[in-house]
């Protein structure tokens, strides 16, 4: 496979992912009552709405990257702890069962006894997008700003902490960034990732 068709397959991939991922925290909070992601019209499939340059970049040619952050409010939530556990919950979930999904096909297409470039190609892609779903779940999960992983965390602390935390977000920001440019955080994103591939 020539280098230009696996950086445009990365592409791809890089936008399904990133789409799905945020129309279904848009999904998700719209679900359980919040009104803001369709009013900013992000209660969509289309993903320019979902597109963010810079995450987008770093995605390419790091591994790690995110999405456009779908903006959510808690004031229309029946509880807010169990309506931001669902929002910023379930696109982690999904993005790991469609991993999984696209193992099944990938064993599917294996056993079919197919054979040809195309075939060649489509195992190649979905090899790519499925370790991409993956990689997006593990990421959001680390919970520093604006990742799915602090307003998880925020659910499990104390309002005392709550506030601690807010206050001290751009340290952890800047101390997340450093850690990144050494090359720990995709260390151990890759190492989990890695892990839960053999499972999804």
């Amino acid at each position: 496979m020539s280098g230009i068709i696996e950086i445009v397959m990365q592409i791809v991939a890089i936008f399904i992912v990133t789409d799905i991922f945020e129309f279904t925290k848009a999904l998700a909070s719209t679900i359980m009552g919040d009104t803001l992601p369709k009013s900013q019209r992000r209660l969509t499939l289309n993903p320019v709405k979902h597109f963010e340059p810079i995450g987008f970049i770093l995605f390419l040619f790091t591994g790690m990257g995110w999405g456009k952050p779908v903006e959510t409010s808690m004031a229309g939530y029946k509880s807010k702890r169990r309506g931001t556990l669902v929002t910023y919950g379930t696109p982690i979930v999904v993005s790991l069962l469609l991993a999984g999904v696209i193992k099944v096909c990938l064993v599917f297409l294996s056993a079919s006894g197919l054979n040809g470039l195309w075939l060649d190609y489509l195992n190649s892609f979905l090899y790519i997008l499925r370790g991409k779903f993956v990689i997006l779940a593990v990421f959001n999960l680390i919970p520093v700003y604006p990742l799915c992983g602090n307003r998880l965390l925020r659910c499990f602390l104390s309002p005392n902490s709550q506030i601690k935390m807010s206050q001290n977000e751009k340290i952890y920001q800047t101390i997340f960034v450093f850690v990144w440019l050494l090359g720990l955080v995709g260390f151990v994103v890759n190492y989990v990732a890695k892990a839960l591939m053999m499972i999804f």
